[in-house]
């Protein structure tokens, strides 16, 4: 990989050109340089310059979110090239939006790792703008993402799942005794949403869902940290929509769930490929939907 680029990688993980310098063996002005050529190549500032630190530019920082997993990935495809020469497994690439998509997979990916021992399984956790581009590039083999974004004539998408939301507030929030959330109590109230990167679309489409449903909503906070969302949920800071086959087996405390007047019923578990896809992605994709109801049915009971 272009140097240039791993000193700027490693240099925004460490926010230090000394410390990306002695981790590559070369001194803090060769960093410097490196990322100085970076920014003249691409017409942007990465960096703000202090005189002892270094901090992210707002472009810096995009330009990071979007290029942080190069040099997983670039390692990924070097193993995938090395492991040809010494097994006959075949390799899928998953990749997945939230905590949701990552649960659900959960409940069927051990049955059919077990059952496709020539199957080596890779994960790739992903915000749902950086799955649909990673799909249609072919980095990622098939993609799970919670809701149905905007089509391409290249790639195909299938809801293998839909259900419904509830609202997930503090103890403390005045509408946790209530039976159901209607819609004036609800545009009083932050929503909290989780979406790995601040992306853009998450925050778009479900904005979109409340609205066509005709519900308004104070203001929407996104989390890049399930944790960090969660925990303001429990200090009622906002509040937070959760599929309400999750709601059972739910472990974190000082959260009451409540109903929506009418039903949030948008949340859907979907699968994107590109077309055409590879026999071995068309029958894990079978797989799964052929065998999730029921996996989510025992979760329930």
């Amino acid at each position: 990989m272009d140097e240039k680029l791993r000193y700027f990688l490693y240099a925004a993980q460490t926010l230090s050109f000394k410390k990306a310098a002695a981790h590559f063996f070369v001194s803090a002005t060769a960093v410097s340089k490196g990322v100085s050529s970076l920014e003249d190549e691409i017409g942007v500032k990465l960096f703000n310059r202090h005189n002892n630190s270094i901090e992210l530019s707002q472009a810096g920082q995009a330009f990071y979110e979007n290029t942080k997993y190069l040099l997983s990935d670039y390692q990924h495809a070097v193993d995938i090239a090395r492991d040809s020469n010494r097994t006959v497994k075949k390799h899928i690439t998953i990749g997945f939006s939230s905590i949701y998509e990552a649960e659900l997979l959960s409940l069927v990916l051990n049955d059919y790792v077990n059952n496709h021992l020539d199957v080596e399984i890779k994960l790739k956790h992903r915000s749902v703008e950086q799955l649909k581009q990673a799909v249609a590039d072919r980095m990622i083999d098939v993609a799970f993402t919670f809701t149905n974004v905007e089509r391409q004539d290249d790639l195909y998408s299938e809801v293998l799942y839909r259900g419904d939301y509830v609202v997930g507030v503090s103890s403390k929030n005045p509408v946790a005794n209530k039976e159901k959330i209607s819609t004036n109590q609800l545009s009083q109230q932050k929503v909290g949403l989780y979406s790995q990167y601040s992306s853009e679309v998450a925050e778009k489409l479900f904005v979109q869902s409340i609205e066509n449903l005709g519900f308004s909503i104070r203001s929407v906070q996104q989390f890049e940290s399930y944790e960090l969302l969660m925990l303001s949920v429990a200090l009622s800071q906002c509040i937070v929509f959760i599929p309400r086959i999750f709601v059972k087996n739910w472990n974190f405390p000082g959260l009451r769930f409540v109903e929506t007047k009418p039903k949030f019923d948008t949340y859907e578990f979907v699968a994107w490929t590109k077309q055409p896809c590879t026999r071995e992605v068309s029958s894990l994709i079978a797989y799964i939907r052929n065998n999730l109801q029921h996996a989510i049915k025992n979760q329930l009971t």
